[in-house]
Parts: C-alpha cells; structure tokens; sequence
C-alpha cells in the first residue's frame, strides 16, 4: 500500500498495511457522515454507507443512477451553484443546501468538498462530505412555535431517535456485506477524515488509538497534548459512570451501537456538549469503538432557551384568563362611565337647548296675557276674545309640552336594536338643536333622494346622540372660526349628505367652521381629548360617538378637513326601499 501526502510518500507492506488499510475501510464504512466523489459532468463514482442512507436510497448502483448535473431540479440540489464556487475556489467548508431524499423528504445538508485536479488544472472529480443538519434547522426554527409544536416537535424527535436507533443497529448487521463494496485507497479515506469537521475517534483498551483534528479542537487540545488524556479525562465528573457504562457494553458485545449526549470537559476546565454516534468493530483483532462527535454546546442553550420560554408561556396561560377578566370589567365600567358622562354633557346643553325651545312661546304666552289686560281697559274684552286668547295659549302650552316630550325621549337609551329610519332621525335631531343653531345663525341642509327610504337595524336614540355630538362639534368650529377669523354670521353652514352604495349607508356632515389641525387628527376619537377652545367640552363625545358607531352599530366613523372646513363620514349597513337611480 501507498500512502501520499503533498510532501512525501511512504510505502506501506505486510501487516501494517493491511491493518491501516481495515483501519480506514472501517472507518470508511461505519462513520456517520455521507463521504462522496463525483465527475464534473454529475456522476457519482463513489459513496460510502451513509451517503447512501442519508439519500435514502437502498444501495449504491441506485443511487449512482442520478446524475447531479441532469437531476438537480428533481433532487431540489443547487449544483449549479455549488460548481461555480466549487470551481472558483478550489474548495467548499460548511456549504448548507437542501436535497430530496428518495422518498420524496427534503433534507436539509452541510457539505465539504474539493476539486481534485490533474497535472493541468483539469478538474477530475469532486470528493467531500455530507451531513444531515436537518435537526439543526429545526431546533432553530423550534423557537419561532407555541408550546404545542414544542411538544410535537420533542415527540416527533423521540420517535426519529428511536427510528435512527433502530437503523443504526439494522445497519451495523450489514456492516460485513458492505465491507466487500469498497475499492478505495487508504489516501482517501485519511484526507476526508482528517479534513471532517466532525470529531472522530478509535477507543480501544481504555486508551484512544486514532483521532481527527477535529476531535482535538473540541477540546482546545494538541493532538500531541492529547495522546496521554483517557476517555474519563475528556469527560465532566458527573456524567463519567453513564459514558463508562456504554462504552463497556459496546466492548462487551452487549449492543452494536450507541447514541447519546453528554458534558466533556476542555483543556480550560470549560464543559463542551456533545453528541456521540458509536459502532464497535475489530481493530487489531481486538474490539474497539469507532465513533464520532459533534459539538451540540450552541443547541443545549436553544434547548434551554426553549424551555424557560415554555415555562413562561405557561405562567402567562395560568393568569392570563384571570387578567382578561379584570380588565374586561375594567373597560366595561369605564366605558359605563364614559356613557354617564356623555349623558350629563347632552343633558347639560339639551336644557341649553329647550331654553332656546321655549323662549319664543314664553314670550308669545307673555304678550297674550298683557293683551287681555289692554282688551279689558279697551272694552273690547269679551267672551270671543278670551276663548281666543285661551286657544292660542294652549296651542303653545302643548307645543311647550311636545318639547318636553321630545327632549325627555332623547335621554331614553334603546335595550335593544330595531330598524329606523335614518333620515327621519336624523331630522328629529336637528328638531331638538333647531332653536340653539338658528340663534348662532347656523343654517343646516339636508341632501338626500327623496324617492328612496333608508333604514338601518340599531340603536336609534344612541344613534341621535351620535348625531347630536357631531352637529355641536360642528357649531363649536364654526364659532371658533369666527371669533378668530371675523366670519360673518350668515355663513354659518351645515351640510348633511346621506347616499347609498353597495349595501351601506355614507352619512356625511360637513361644516365650513375651523378645520381639524392635522397633528391631532388620528387623536380626536381618544376619549378626554377635546379640540374646543377656552376649556369647552370633556372630549368624550367623539369617543362615545365612536364606540356607538363602530362597536354597538357594526359601522365606522372618521374625520377629514375638506375645502372649507370639517366632514365627518359616517358608513352603516343599510336596507334601502326603492332601487337606487342609475
């Protein structure tokens, strides 16, 4: 046998040769990761054991069959990409991509590779390393899921460690079968070992008869400064007696493999985590453990991580319907006291109102009873004239009594939904506000089609007071526009737009009174948030406004400075008689 390096070339006979060749053909069948070369043009020449189980396919012919130039797109295998860098430089460390098993699964890979060139430059074949990183992807993405893809993903990992334990064990009876396969050189399986990043170990008769560069770095050592230190010297303390105990029973022909995690310990005393795949072989005629270690010190703190995480989300879950509830009640009693507030400010200008309702009658009852007084110094006082008197009298008595009525209706909150219509609401609204806004000479118009009647299914008194707070907001703006503008009083405007589409009713109110200062416009349905001027108003009748429209109604409201002013958009759904005009 020969063995090349890039300096020397020693030629090995007789049994020492034969040993190292059985050493690297063990450690070419039995390692856990996938060991791989290729031609440029996609074939596969070479494919050790667990290449081919990582594939998923049964043996190496039907894995050679692919062609990883031809079939990438099917294998769902960058190889273009993986060529270019490949061929730009010279070699691949730690290249992550993703591979279609035969099965159809998708598995998520890291590769090491090289180009093997001629004396020329040619390239003649690609070799490197495979290894399934699939359950690192997951323990990553893991920390993204609820507590029950946690529990699912910890149940579906015990199931795929029993699986894998189970195909290691059917694998390792295969071993001697598989063993008849190879044909290659000791050259290559000692540049994949040595170049793994995978640890990889021989233990036999208590000492470490082989080890990679990679095995000694995880543990910050030489290899020099490793070839005195025993198994138990690599290992914390505490775990020591399981390590022992499985490797015995590895020796002892107890069982075929082992899979397990445990704390090792470095040259700077700092503990190292580590998973650990082990087969046993003969190795100089004698048992021994071939086996291979990976540092999973970063996946124990997502593990960590995953469970203080868990561990919160269930205190959360114990308090969290708890905390709902108060804070229901919370908003429940704090919107029942915004709603009071909201009735004493409308009770407080509706009496405002109804002074500006009965002013006129008063005065008329006034001058009605003086006349009878000058009828009676006149002689012209007679049974005709007091009945007439009398008459117009009551007339505005009554009048002053429907007042009453109307403004005592408007303060009688409906306990449930019913059908109204919109526009006769709306009317018997500005009834009630008629009086206070013809003496700040605020003038209000209605545009609707007359052929049409709209109703909607709610509440209509609180749907009043919605009304009620944005035409006092409305007379507010126009007001402030005056005193700070010198508006004239005649131009006073309101304007009322009720249209129909698509199922809704828009109900649009505009006014040409101060426009709504854009720095405070998403800030004008907050409660307790007012925009009147000289400490008018509590700021709570947009907020309740609000609350009826969107939360009592099913609709929405919102605000907008138009050309001249202020609109407010009010959209319901709607039954509408009569099919709207094209």
């Amino acid at each position: 046998m020969i063995y090349k390096d890039e300096k020397k070339e020693i030629i090995i006979t007789g049994k020492q040769g034969e040993m190292q060749e059985e050493f690297f053909r063990s450690l070419y069948d039995n390692i856990s990761i996938g060991l791989y070369r290729s031609t440029p043009d996609g074939k596969l020449i070479m494919a050790n054991p667990a290449m081919i189980r990582l594939t998923g396919y049964d043996s190496f012919e039907e894995l050679s069959a692919l062609n990883l130039d031809e079939d990438s797109e099917k294998m769902g295998y960058p190889r273009k990409k993986f060529k270019t860098l490949l061929n730009n430089c010279g070699e691949l460390i730690g290249f992550e991509s993703k591979f279609r098993r035969k099965d159809g699964t998708l598995i998520y890979i890291r590769e090491n590779s090289r180009a093997v060139r001629d004396s020329n430059g040619k390239i003649l074949y690609y070799e490197g390393t495979i290894e399934d990183i699939s359950e690192i992807k997951r323990m990553y993405e893991a920390l993204e899921k609820s507590k029950n893809e946690l529990e699912k993903h910890v149940e579906e990992r015990t199931l795929e460690l029993v699986r894998i334990n189970k195909q290691l064990e059917v694998e390792l009876e295969k071993r001697t079968r598989m063993e008849k396969e190879l044909s290659e050189s000791e050259e290559k399986f000692k540049i994949l070992a040595e170049r793994s990043f995978v640890g990889i170990f021989i233990w036999q008769n208590g000492s470490f008869k082989y080890y990679n560069p990679a095995f000694a770095f995880m543990f910050a050592y030489t290899k020099k400064e490793l070839k005195k230190k025993t198994f138990k010297d690599l290992t914390l303390a505490r775990d020591w007696p399981t390590v022992e105990g499985k490797l015995q029973r590895l020796i002892n022909g107890q069982t075929f493999s082992s899979h397990f995690q445990f704390a090792g310990r470095r040259k700077d005393k700092k503990a190292v985590f580590l998973e650990v795949h082990e087969g046993r072989i003969i190795y100089n005629d004698q048992p021994a453990i071939i086996g291979t270690f990976i540092d999973v010190t970063h996946m124990k703190k997502i593990e960590k991580d995953l469970k203080d995480k868990t561990a919160q989300l269930e205190e959360l879950n114990q308090t969290l319907e708890k905390r709902i509830e108060v804070e229901i009640i919370k908003s429940r009693q704090q919107e029942q006291l915004l709603m009071q507030q909201s009735k004493l400010v409308s009770m407080g200008e509706m009496v405002g109102a109804i002074a500006h309702q009965w002013r006129q009658p008063l005065t008329s009852i006034g001058f009605i009873i003086q006349n009878l007084q000058s009828a009676y110094e006149l002689g012209i006082f007679n049974e005709t004239y007091l009945a007439n008197s009398v008459e117009e009298a009551m007339l505005l008595i009554k009048y002053m009594s429907k007042t009453i009525d109307d403004f005592r209706n408007f303060f009688v909150f409906s306990k449930e939904k019913e059908r109204f219509d919109v526009v006769k609401n709306i009317e018997e609204s500005l009834y009630l506000l008629h009086a206070h806004l013809v003496n700040n000479y605020i003038f209000v118009k209605m545009n609707f089609p007359e052929q049409m009647r709209f109703t909607i299914f709610g509440f209509p008194n609180e749907f009043k007071q919605v009304i009620l707070n944005i035409i006092n907001n409305a007379k507010n703006a126009i007001i402030e526009r005056r005193e700070s503008e010198n508006m004239p009083d005649e131009k006073g405007e309101i304007v009322i737009d009720i249209e129909y589409s698509n199922n809704k009713i828009f109900i649009k109110i505009r006014n040409n009174g101060e426009r709504i200062p854009s720095e405070i416009m998403e800030r004008i349905f907050e409660p307790y948030f007012t925009t009147n001027k000289n400490g008018k108003g509590m700021g709570i009748g947009l907020y309740m406004s609000k609350t009826i429209i969107e939360k009592n109604m099913g609709g929405t409201i919102v605000a907008e400075n138009v050309n001249d002013g202020a609109c407010f958009t009010i959209e319901l759904s709607s039954e509408v008689e009569n099919e709207y005009p094209e």
